[in-house]
């Protein structure tokens, strides 16, 4: 990384006189400076969730919608891998 803060746009919002305090409150536990960088934070952090749900759910859906003979395969080449992971464990001296 080279250190240097992504660019920033300046927004002016409205908002609800507890969600001001709450930000203050989280601006004094963090200690940082500015509620902005709190608030940046708090985005940052739900986009992160945002994006990790997006993939759980696609991924949820793919196997969801697997057909029996699918289920079979990924079944298959779970258990090949497992086996291969174990004998690497025992051949390396990593086993449990």
């Amino acid at each position: 990384m080279s250190g240097k803060t992504p660019p920033k746009s300046k927004k002016s919002f409205t908002l609800s006189r507890s969600s001001v305090v709450f930000l203050e409150r989280l601006r004094r536990e963090r200690k940082v400076l500015s509620a902005s960088r709190v608030l940046d934070d708090l985005i940052q952090q739900e986009e992160a969730r945002h994006r990790r749900r997006t993939v759980e759910d696609a991924i949820a859906d793919y196997y969801s919608n697997l057909s029996d003979a699918e289920r079979g395969e990924e079944k298959a080449w779970g258990q090949f891998a497992l086996e291969q992971l174990t004998a690497v464990q025992i051949a390396t001296g990593c086993a449990s």
